[in-house]
């Protein structure tokens, strides 16, 4: 490669999507804090209720070159269809768990020989505790299945007493 050419490469940092390696020029990051702004009638200010930290989308622009750019282009559409979290190999913020927030782009044109571009947004990925256990719903089932059972119980207990009652009701009649 030519002097010039390289140094068109020294702006590209490596980067992976799902074992897809690319090419990074740049990349955008939304990040901040949650907040709500209420409206109040009659009155001319305003309430903010902060809701948080957000660690918001992160932007990618993509450039997969090399004379496999089509094959690697495949594999990395591929890589987008693949449902739940995939792990981004960023150049500056490290190993993340990811999700495509919205569907990605790749393209491809005849100006650009050996070069695929794509752009993709994407979501941190957060494992989620699993819900918590609806206690008063769990106590009051219980509760029922208890109620139930005591009456199986006392039926079980006061039949021979409702049949020895039934026998001396017949006999003295």
């Amino acid at each position: 490669m030519s002097g010039s050419l390289l140094s068109l490469l020294d702006d590209l940092y490596p980067a992976e999507f799902r074992g897809v390696e690319f090419e990074m020029p740049d990349s955008r990051e939304e990040t901040g804090r949650r907040v709500v702004r209420f409206f109040f009638p009659g009155r001319d200010d305003t309430w903010h209720e902060d809701l948080g930290a957000q660690d918001g989308n992160i932007t990618v622009t993509g450039l997969i070159i090399g004379d496999d750019y089509v094959r690697r282009a495949g594999r990395m559409r591929e890589a987008f269809r693949t449902p739940g979290p995939g792990l981004l190999i960023h150049p500056w913020l490290g190993e993340l768990d990811v999700v495509l927030s919205q569907p990605a782009e790749i393209s491809f044109t005849d100006k650009e020989i050996r070069l695929a571009r794509f752009t993709a947004t994407f979501e941190p990925w957060v494992e989620r505790a699993p819900p918590p256990l609806d206690t008063l719903g769990l106590l009051l089932d219980i509760l029922a299945e208890l109620r139930a059972a005591a009456r199986r119980l006392l039926r079980f207990i006061l039949a021979p007493l409702r049949l020895a009652a039934a026998v001396i009701g017949a006999v003295g009649a």
